[in-house]
């Protein structure tokens, strides 16, 4: 199944695009082209976007007013006070189901990755819980639970965050706290990702490859060092 990770890879790429009501993109478009081309979109064509082309539900509605009730027909609705808590899934501020409105991605730190207007464009944004959600809903076929990194997995990123010299007073003791998401947060401005400080997405198996390297570079000059006389 989908995870998380994809979805937040998507958003990685599609950040900074600018926005226009009633544009329409085509969901076999790579995100990458998308982002290439500058192409515009509005808040429900993006969601539209991200469900389709990772082949979530290939009829997932496009416009509020018709993705609001879809989702409450397949079961899908959540309290919004859980949605603020998990990333992935869907606010929608309206005053009926069916009357259009606007809608985000929750990213579960107190921010949205939206097409918020023509003002703000694409992109991650601050002060979610100050905000009004009238419903909130889960993306269909998503894998929520196969998105979270057990313990091991998040030392590992630890070590590779200590490898590449992020992470030096932090423990490796796989809890995700203040250190480790500033240390994510700055790996992730080093190499150009957006700065979520999140353990998902592609700059984890960058640095994971990144530090592989260092670890090799470091048992070479250590092998060099002690075969010196």
């Amino acid at each position: 199944m989908t995870t998380l990770s994809s979805l937040v890879a998507i958003w990685d790429i599609l950040d900074g695009l600018p926005y226009v009501l009633g544009a329409e993109l085509k969901p076999s478009m790579p995100p990458e082209q998308v982002k290439y081309l500058n192409k515009a979109m509005d808040c429900s064509e993006l969601v539209e976007y991200c469900v389709e082309h990772l082949g979530l539900d290939e009829s997932f509605p496009d416009g509020t007013m018709w993705q609001s009730p879809y989702l409450y027909r397949l079961g899908l609705e959540i309290p919004v006070s859980e949605a603020l808590r998990t990333p992935g899934t869907l606010l929608y501020r309206q005053r009926g189901r069916n009357i259009p409105g606007h809608v985000a991605f929750s990213v579960g730190d107190g921010r949205t990755f939206e097409a918020r207007g023509r003002r703000y464009g694409v992109g991650y944004f601050d002060g979610a819980s100050r905000r009004t959600w009238n419903y909130a809903y889960r993306v269909p076929n998503l894998d929520y639970e196969g998105n979270i990194m057990d313990k091991q997995d998040l030392k590992r990123l630890q070590e590779d965050l200590q490898t590449v010299g992020l992470y030096s007073t932090g423990e490796i003791d796989g809890l995700w706290g203040p250190k480790s998401k500033a240390a994510a947060t700055a790996y992730q401005k080093r190499k150009g990702y957006t700065e979520t400080g999140m353990p998902t997405g592609r700059w984890t198996e960058t640095i994971a490859g990144e530090a592989e390297a260092k670890r090799h570079e470091y048992e070479i000059l250590s092998l060099i060092h002690i075969s010196e006389p």
